[in-house]
Formats: C-alpha cells, structure tokens, sequence
C-alpha cells in the first residue's frame, strides 16, 4: 500500500518537474523573443518534447505567462514587502528596495519588464486574466514604495511633495537607472546580449534620490 502511494507521489512529482520546465522555458523564450514571437512549437522544441505535450500542461500560451507571472514574478515582490518593513529607517528602507529590483533583474533579465510592455502594446487584445495578473505586480510596486515616500516625508527624509507623483517618479528612475547601467549592451554576430558589470550602481541610484542632481560644494 504504501509503495503505490509512493508511485503516485513519484509520478505526481514528476509531471510537475515537466511543468515547470515547460514554464521556465517558455519564460527564457519570452525575455529573449518577447511574448508575442513566441509560439507553442518554439516552446515546445525547446524543451525537446512534441507540441501536443505542451498542451497537456497548458492550454494555451496565455496560461504559460499567467503561471509564471502568479509563481515566479508575484511571490518574488511579495518578498520584498517583508523585507522592507524589518528596516526602521527610511533610507534602509529605500536602499532594500532598489538592491532587490537590482538582484530582481540580474534573476531574471533585463528583457523581464519589456515582456510586460510587449503585451499592453500588443495588436491582439490580452485577456483580462493576464492584464490582472500584471496588475498585481504594479500594485505591490506601488504599494512598497508609498509606504517608504509616506515614512519618508513623515521623518522628513523627503519633502512634502505629492505622494503619488514621488513614488511615480522613484520607481521609474529605479526600474530605468538599474536596467540601463546594470547591463552593458553589445552588437554580436547581430545578436544583442548583456553582461552584468556594475553593483555599485545600486549605491549611485540611492545617492540621486535623495540628493538630486545639483551640483553642491
């Protein structure tokens, strides 16, 4: 009896082993081709399995990027809402934040928010479960970085300026400056590829915030 239920778990784990190398697959199409390139058959040579195998997991491609978005990319920034609250200081606080963009993106890509863009400026309408799903990423973003501005102006680490325009303002310069600088881009063979060259961009990152740009003596 119990070696049958042991059959069954070692079965159990194996087709979710397949799923998640179907769906970590997909996810290294989607950075390197972008969502919408990207087709079931790449997916599924890729993997070296038949197209139809690709179906017996997910339905459809859609389902692919909402897996990944609901399991990788969602639990990953729910993380750093906890890490952000064990820090008492405000600059703590912000300096957790852009380390975790900056390992975010060494994890993933740099491609990872152009998958994001891709699909709102896609021709083919998405899905309201994808759209939703994306969402949730925006709001934890969102709601991370109100309560450092909101901390922040209460200590008088930042001015008093609008709440929403600050968080706005910070998390694009952050997602913008750790892409940007984090990567070294380079023409090869006609292929573009990135090599991670620069920690201590997190430190310059964290300086502009709170200092600005000015010249000071």
């Amino acid at each position: 009896m119990s070696l049958c239920k042991t059959d069954k778990l070692t079965k159990l784990d194996k087709k979710n082993a397949k799923k998640i190398l179907i769906a970590d697959t997909a996810f290294k199409l989607f950075l390197k081709n972008g969502y919408i390139s990207t087709k079931i058959i790449d997916i599924a040579e890729a993997v070296g399995i038949g197209k139809g195998t690709v179906y017996e997991y997910f339905p459809s491609k859609e389902n692919i990027l909402i897996y990944l978005i609901e399991n990788v990319i969602v639990p990953s920034y729910e993380e750093i809402k906890a890490e952000v609250d064990k820090q008492k200081d405000v600059k703590e606080k912000l300096k957790a934040y852009i380390k975790f963009e900056h390992d975010f993106i060494k994890r993933f890509g740099v491609y990872c928010n152009d998958v994001k863009i891709q699909l709102f400026q896609a021709d083919a309408h998405i899905s309201e479960e994808i759209f939703n799903a994306i969402l949730k990423i925006h709001i934890i973003q969102q709601q991370v970085m109100m309560n450092i501005v909101s901390y922040g102006i209460e200590k008088k680490v930042f001015r008093p300026i609008n709440p929403d325009l600050l968080v706005t303002s910070i998390l694009s310069m952050i997602s913008f400056s750790l892409t940007g600088c984090n990567f070294k881009k380079y023409l090869e063979n006609d292929t573009i590829t990135f090599s991670n060259t620069n920690e201590s961009v997190q430190d310059d990152v964290f300086d502009i915030i709170l200092n600005g740009i000015g010249y000071r003596e």
